[in-house]
């Protein structure tokens, strides 16, 4: 038997009230009843009062067995409530008797206001009314008095969208894509993808390239890596010349002469494209600092063009070429910007250190410590970490023109990876990634040529 909404389930003490008679106390007065009153519409009042508890008491029943109000033998009707939709969440009524998940179905005295209200699960939103409820709101009021159903429509909620981009760094080429799909970078390299979702990225190296790591919110060396998109993400991922496999070591791009007293060297550079940079270096002789003995070289940086023109920096380096690395003691500077001029000395404890003779493939890493001292200030030490890869022989074209089998490195210093290619024989930087190229270079007034 369904529970009469609004009914306590007590037996009552007449039929003037509303209580849920026992069908032990209610049977023998109904049937003492049918005996007295033949008409069809108390017989209807009758199977009401004997479905939902009529009064219990000891009075006579009302003369109009079919109203409301004052008498115990109300009609009762059911309210049906069904879900709909992709989403998910609950029915509730006030008078209660309806939770919707569990319970949807409930009987109801005629004429009574049911309340219902309805609650959308997690990641669903509530759309609506329907059949005999309408509306958007999500408590809606429906009278009683005949049989009735109402619908619920839960929807699920879009799913939010982030982007997620890759970038490609590094000298070496290569692809990188996704599982899910959506990136495939060349091409695309920005996709969005529903949140919390792992999406696996890929790299390929093209021929003559390796992959060398992620970075960003990815990371590792391997070329298959996960990440979680759960806000906007970006990885990286770097691309490097694969080492070119042969005889020699990077020796060979060293100048053998480069601590003799008063050599002179003068390098012209473009700087981004448009700027132009102009070093000379002069070696200034033998000298002795924190207790080493050392080489002084005496270096002046000019911006010929660009926005920096006339920009002017003195460095005093302290170096020594020992067999295995050229190592630097200390360093002094002085740069001069309008009529501001700074100054700033780094002493290097042990040294800073750029190896020597190393093998195609073959590595060095070399950790130390940096005292800077800026303008008389207080010194500032830093620990850092320097790390080399020799990667061989390949030719390289600059506007100084085309160098055949010149050094190529890759040197990762305070985490920032840079590409840089040095000429046989003099040592001249010729190439640093794509941001600076050689124009001209002269050492002790003779042209370095390809």
């Amino acid at each position: 038997m369904r529970p009469c909404l609004g009914e306590e389930r007590a037996g009552g003490s007449g039929y003037g009230g509303k209580g849920m008679a026992t069908t032990t106390t209610a049977g023998p007065r109904v049937a003492l009843w049918l005996n007295a009153v033949q008409s069809a519409v108390a017989l209807t009042a009758v199977v009401a009062v004997a479905a939902c508890g009529g009064g219990g008491g000891g009075a006579d029943p009302p003369a109009d067995p079919g109203g409301g109000g004052g008498g115990g033998g109300a009609t009762t009707y059911a309210l049906t409530v069904s879900r709909a939709g992709t989403g998910g969440g609950t029915v509730t009524s006030a008078p209660s008797g309806i939770e919707c998940g569990a319970i949807c179905t409930a009987t109801v005295a005629g004429g009574t206001s049911v309340t219902l209200s309805a609650v959308a699960a997690a990641g669903s939103s509530f759309a609506g009314w329907s059949g005999a409820c309408s509306g958007v709101a999500t408590s809606v009021a429906v009278t009683v008095n005949a049989a009735a159903a109402c619908a619920a429509t839960f929807n699920l909620l879009p799913a939010a969208m982030h982007p997620l981009t890759v970038s490609r760094t590094g000298i070496g080429t290569g692809a990188v894509s996704s599982q899910p799909s959506g990136i495939d970078c060349g091409a695309a390299c920005t996709a969005s993808f529903a949140a919390n979702t792992s999406v696996t990225l890929t790299a390929v190296a093209t021929a003559g390239s390796n992959f060398a790591g992620w970075s960003g919110a990815c990371s590792g060396a391997g070329a298959r890596v996960s990440v979680t998109v759960t806000a906007a993400t970006a990885c990286g991922a770097t691309f490097d010349l694969a080492p070119i496999v042969g005889s020699g070591t990077s020796g060979e791009c060293e100048d053998p002469l480069a601590e003799t007293p008063g050599r002179r060297t003068v390098r012209r550079y473009t700087v981004a494209g448009s700027q132009q940079l102009e070093y000379v270096q002069t070696v200034v002789g033998p000298a002795t600092v924190g207790g080493e003995s050392a080489t002084e070289f005496l270096e002046r940086s000019t911006y010929l063009a660009g926005p920096a023109a006339g920009q002017v920096s003195d460095v005093t380096t302290f170096s020594r070429a020992d067999p295995d690395a050229f190592r630097t003691f200390a360093v002094r500077s002085s740069t001069q910007v309008g009529a501001l001029t700074t100054t700033m000395d780094y002493v290097l404890d042990p040294y800073q250190a750029f190896p020597r003779s190393l093998t195609p493939g073959q590595a060095f890493t070399h950790s130390y410590s940096r005292r800077a001292t800026i303008n008389g200030g207080t010194p500032v030490t830093t620990a850092l970490v320097d790390s080399y890869r020799f990667l061989g022989f390949s030719d390289v074209t600059v506007p100084a023109g085309s160098f055949t089998r010149a050094c190529r490195w890759s040197v990762t210093q305070q985490g920032v990876t840079t590409n840089m290619w040095l000429a046989r024989g003099s040592g001249i930087v010729l190439k640093v990634d794509s941001a600076m190229e050689l124009v001209s270079a002269q050492v002790d007034g003779i042209p370095v040529l390809p």
